[in-house]
This record gives structure tokens, C-alpha cells and sequence, in this order.
């Protein structure tokens, strides 16, 4: 994580506990919450996602019980329909976030998007929500209709299988290999075909070093969510935990 985004946090941080009042961050990649905790302390930060199963979430520094009240972040769940229903081509996370920052919407305002076929939830915070409600009206090729939901459908949590994998590093092409099994030469396929993200960014390297919180999409392969070193092999190896979506 780079110097701006721990000021950043910082800042907020002590923004929070100079004025006594509560501070919310925008949403918040795994990655950049495990970063969050680092920086504050797990005690001095509360994360909200619209879901206890989301990824990306909000940070709010602020004490309830020191500050004597309770504030929660304008979190909004928005419900888009295709009007097509069954007869709707296949839609994307892709197409429901281009739709989404075509009409002029900062990324770190969309939280997760949950694509359930011809109907899909999205979390924003509450001023975008107000634009989406307003102004969405086609996904891809689909025209849509934009309600507000109280909440995320329990089924549409995603399933992981829990893994212990042995690396030799925490570098990127070697962590990706050790999950899916596959020979180092196509760890390096995968960044040269762009084809490897960590948080939503393309690694153009496989060198980048992974943390804890580290959400990684291989295309082709799958998505996992990195956890924490758990132990050393008699090698010097490292045991790393890894949630696998399945």
C-alpha cells in the first residue's frame, strides 16, 4: 500500500478522534481494510459493506460508547431489474459497473455488485444511489429498472473452500500457481495476457508481493482471497491460507 493512502487514513483517523465525531472512509478494497487496521488498530475501526459478506466496505473511526451515540455510514442497497426477465442476455459485474460509472460515479462510491441472472444488487452510498435511482436505465444491452432493497439476498453469499498452499514467496505468480496447481510458466502467461488482478488492478508483474485481504482474479482460473501465514515448512516454505470461491 502505497505513503498517500496511509496519510489518508491517517488523516481521517485523527479527524475522527480531534473533533469527537464519527468519520467514514469511501469503500474500501479487502486489501485496504487489512491496511486500515494496520495503521489504527483493530479495536478503533468498524468496517460496513451493506453485508456482513461483502468485500468492499466502509471504514468509520469513532468510538459509540466514548462518543455517546451511534452513526452508521449512508450505506444504500439499490435492486436493478432487467425488463426482459428471463428473455435478458447474460450480464456481467463488468457491464453493471461501466453502466454504473458512465453516468459520472466515482468508483470508491460503488461498494460490491452481486449479479443474480436477470436481477442484481448493488451498493453504493447514499448520493450515487440517488443518481443511479434516477438515471440507470440500460446494463450492456438491457434496459433496467432501479428500485431501493432493504437488503442482500443470504443466497447470493459466495462460497469458498478454505486451502493451506506452501509458496516459496508471497509474490504474486507463485501464491496464483500454488492454488490452482500450475507450472510457474503460466503465472507469467497470465500477467503478459493482463490477464491476473489483485483488488481490481491488473498486475502487470508477478513480482507484486501479496497481502492478507488481497482479493485475486485469474482469468480463466478463478478468484481467491488471500489469508494470513500460518507456518513454515522444514524447507523455510511458507504455509499460507487462501479462500478459495467455489
Amino acid at each position: 500500500m502505497d505513503d498517500l493512502f496511509e496519510k489518508r487514513i491517517g488523516e481521517l483517523f485523527s479527524r475522527a478522534s480531534d473533533r469527537g465525531i464519527f468519520v467514514f472512509t469511501p469503500f474500501l478494497s479487502p486489501s485496504e481494510q487489512a491496511e486500515t487496521v494496520r495503521i489504527c488498530g483493530k479495536k478503533n475501526v468498524c468496517f460496513f459493506g451493506g453485508a456482513d459478506f461483502a468485500e468492499r466496505k466502509i471504514a468509520r473511526f469513532g468510538d459509540p460508547e466514548e462518543l455517546g451515540y451511534e452513526e452508521f455510514p449512508p450505506v444504500a442497497l439499490l435492486k436493478v431489474v432487467c425488463t426482459a426477465g428471463k428473455f435478458a442476455s447474460p450480464l456481467t459485474h463488468r457491464d453493471y459497473l461501466g453502466a454504473v460509472l458512465r453516468l459520472g460515479i466515482e468508483r470508491e462510491a460503488v461498494g460490491d455488485i452481486f449479479v443474480d441472472g436477470g436481477t442484481s444488487y448493488l451498493v453504493t452510498t447514499e448520493k450515487p444511489a440517488e443518481t443511479v435511482l434516477r438515471e440507470l436505465a440500460r446494463v450492456g444491452r438491457e434496459r433496467v429498472e432501479v428500485f431501493r432493497a432493504e437488503e442482500i439476498p443470504s443466497d447470493l453469499r459466495p462460497k469458498t473452500e478454505e486451502r493451506e498452499i506452501v509458496v516459496s514467496s508471497f509474490r504474486a505468480d507463485a501464491v496464483v500457481c500454488a492454488v490452482w496447481n500450475l507450472p510457474r510458466s503460466e503465472g507469467q502467461k497470465l500477467t503478459e495476457k493482463e490477464a491476473l488482478s489483485a483488488d481490481g488492478k491488473v498486475l502487470l508483474s508477478g513480482a507484486k508481493e501479496l497481502k492478507a485481504g488481497t482479493v485475486v482474479t485469474a482469468r480463466g482460473h478463478g478468484k481467491f482471497i488471500v489469508g494470513e501465514a500460518v507456518g513454515k515448512t522444514k524447507k523455510g516454505n511458507y504455509v499460507l491460507k487462501v479462500s478459495v470461491f467455489v
